[in-house]
């Protein structure tokens, strides 16, 4: 059996795979390894070596990682050679995959060009939504009546939490490279909620729309050398 290590115990991601990969071990958030600062090799070095590590930890808040840009720099970009170190195969979790200018996505594509150094680690570029995030912060606010914004010029083309576990825990292991998984449909982050809340039986009329400045592509960035699995039906797991 497969020693594993997945960073990230205690996001969206990391919970859902504790359903896919049971006998794994678990970084279960800065209690168990801050990965965000340099020091944490000298803890680092004396953890097991694992065959496996699936890095998903990260700092998803795009105002926490430009107020907290060196935190986030190290967790997705540093601490990726620190794990390499630690292990026979990285799995890197990344974004869209595009230079967009603020800390998170800079951060992530230093991470993807970190983990592709090393032959036969694994990049894998996704959008993902589940219990957490986006559909839990929306859903509690329209349980109890609350109004809403959703951006109606952003645009991606999510994966469910469940559909990425299922394809780490049957993929993951046997490929290399750049892989971008993503939804057969491409969405506004408004239609999105829409949709969320009439599958929910939620007052979707609650939902408002909302334009940032300039349109923002969020859709995976399927590069021509990359690979990339398209979902069917992605979405309609809501």
């Amino acid at each position: 059996m497969l020693k594993v290590l997945v960073t990230g115990g205690t996001g969206m991601l990391g919970t859902a795979l504790k359903k896919y990969l049971p006998d794994a071990d678990y970084v279960n958030g800065r209690k168990d390894l801050d990965l965000s600062y340099p020091e944490i090799w000298d803890v680092m070095q004396f953890m097991n070596f694992y065959d496996v590590i699936i890095h998903t930890a990260a700092i998803t808040s795009l105002p926490l990682c430009e107020e907290y840009s060196s935190q986030a720099y190290h967790l997705h970009a540093t601490a990726v050679k620190l794990l390499q170190r630690k292990c026979n195969k990285l799995i890197y979790i990344s974004a869209q995959g595009r230079d967009y200018d603020n800390v998170y996505f800079k951060s992530k594509l230093e991470g993807e060009k970190t983990a592709l150094e090393r032959e036969g680690d694994v990049v894998v570029r996704v959008n993902i939504y589940g219990e957490g995030g986006l559909v839990k912060w929306a859903t509690d606010e329209l349980k109890v009546g609350n109004k809403i914004n959703g951006y109606d010029n952003v645009v991606f083309n999510p994966v469910h939490v469940d559909q990425l576990c299922e394809f780490i825990s049957k993929y993951g292991l046997t490929t290399k490279g750049s892989v971008s998984v993503l939804s057969d449909k491409t969405i506004s982050k408004y239609e999105f909620l829409n949709l969320m809340a009439d599958r929910r039986g939620l007052d979707k009329s609650l939902i408002s729309p909302l334009s940032v400045d300039g349109d923002l592509d969020l859709t995976i960035n399927v590069d021509s050398n990359l690979k990339y699995y398209s979902l069917n039906e992605g979405i309609n797991l809501l």
